[in-house]
């Protein structure tokens, strides 16, 4: 009666083993799960990051073209500018009074042109400024989107870690089981010898 008592209790302990290796194994898939998904997340950011580099660069390159252009039409326009400027310098000396209301005229010109080129010059200037705030505060938001990166790898890792030391656990779990197994076997053994020495 004893004995049955024992192999029930036995009975119950191995049961209720088995039910937290069953848990534990459930909670190293659902681990497993969750690294899966925060692995195709990272990957999904990379991308993105990636995509929009590329556009950044393609549209840097766009805006430098169009600089180099706008540069070619305004050397132009001045070369131009020049040529007629010293065109009507030599007819204007024909008649001197002519030669200097039309120089006043010109000069008026010239300086209301400078005016425009130096408000020009300052929108120019303005807009650069707003570029580089608009980088540095973009360099800035990559640099909070790595330091989310290597936020989320390091979790990764101790997951990883986790998952390890649980599967460690596991397998001593299981040679301590085989090793039981072995002693029970051990003693039924010796209880038959000991039924035939009776």
């Amino acid at each position: 009666m004893e004995e049955m008592k024992k192999i029930e209790l036995q009975r119950k302990k191995e049961e209720e083993k088995l039910l937290q290796y069953s848990r534990r194994q459930e909670q190293i898939r659902k681990l497993e799960e969750f690294k899966k998904k925060e692995e195709l997340k990272l990957i999904e950011e990379m991308n993105k990051l990636e995509e929009q580099r590329k556009r950044e660069e393609i549209k840097k390159m766009e805006e430098e073209k169009e600089r180099e252009k706008l540069k070619k039409i305004k050397e132009q326009q001045k070369k131009e500018e020049m040529k007629k400027q010293e065109e009507q310098r030599k007819k204007e000396q024909i008649k001197l009074m002519e030669e200097m209301r039309k120089f006043e005229e010109q000069r008026k010109k010239v300086e209301l042109k400078w005016l425009e080129e130096e408000k020009r010059k300052e929108e120019l200037k303005k807009l650069e400024e707003q570029k580089k705030r608009e980088e540095r505060k973009k360099m800035e938001e990559e640099e909070k989107k790595r330091e989310e990166e290597k936020k989320r790898e390091e979790e990764i890792k101790k997951m990883e870690e986790e998952i390890k030391k649980m599967e460690e656990e596991k397998k001593k779990k299981e040679e301590e089981k085989k090793k039981r197994k072995k002693k029970k076997k051990k003693r039924k053994k010796k209880k038959k010898k000991k039924r035939w020495n009776y």
